[in-house]
């Protein structure tokens, strides 16, 4: 395990963690392809669930009262 990471990171230093902490920094011979593969998707779904979390969140802020209002304007209103 490598020592604690102090607060003032580059970003290649953060990627170099990232990738030893999947241990992808050295080249993988063919038999493990199929594990370097699963190992790269892990990555991308922790990355990707980081930012739909904060789109989701900024969408419900905003989304939520512009839902409110529409039903109280609408309220007794038969839609076609």
């Amino acid at each position: 395990m490598p020592p604690a990471i102090p607060a003032g990171l580059t970003w290649g230093q953060v990627r170099r963690r990232r990738l030893w902490r999947h241990s992808l920094l050295e080249r993988a011979p063919v038999e493990r392809l199929a594990e370097v593969v699963g190992d790269a998707c892990g990555i991308h779904a922790q990355l990707i669930t980081a930012a739909e979390l904060s789109v989701g969140v900024i969408t419900s802020f905003c989304g939520a009262p512009f839902f409110i209002y529409l039903l109280r304007s609408r309220a007794g209103r038969v839609m076609p």
